[in-house]
């Protein structure tokens, strides 16, 4: 990367996979949105309620923020009660959760 910075190259793309959750606590609600192999899991009582799904073009090449690519964002939108669970992680922790 030092490299290529150094080249002067201007025209750099950057690009990151994400998770993202917003709560309505009006409304005990939640919103989650992924993209790429980032990822979320809502737990309810012990019990996975909702689970983002992987978004890759094949292995260890996930969708990300720099493409845009219709229909590729795993969204859900679920109640909240008491004692909920959300866990969100960029790859490396969302991965070894998997594990």
């Amino acid at each position: 990367m030092n490299a290529v910075h150094e080249s002067g190259e201007k025209d750099l793309q950057g690009s990151s996979t994400a998770v993202l959750l917003s709560v309505n606590k009006e409304e005990d609600h939640v919103s989650l949105a992924n993209l790429g192999d980032s990822g979320f899991v809502h737990i309810r009582a012990g019990k996975v309620e909702s689970r983002s799904k992987d978004q890759t073009h094949y292995f260890n090449c996930p969708y990300q923020l720099s493409v845009k690519l219709k229909g590729s964002q795993s969204i859900s939108d679920n109640p909240l009660d008491a004692g909920d669970v959300i866990f969100c992680a960029s790859y490396l922790l969302y991965f070894l959760r998997r594990i």
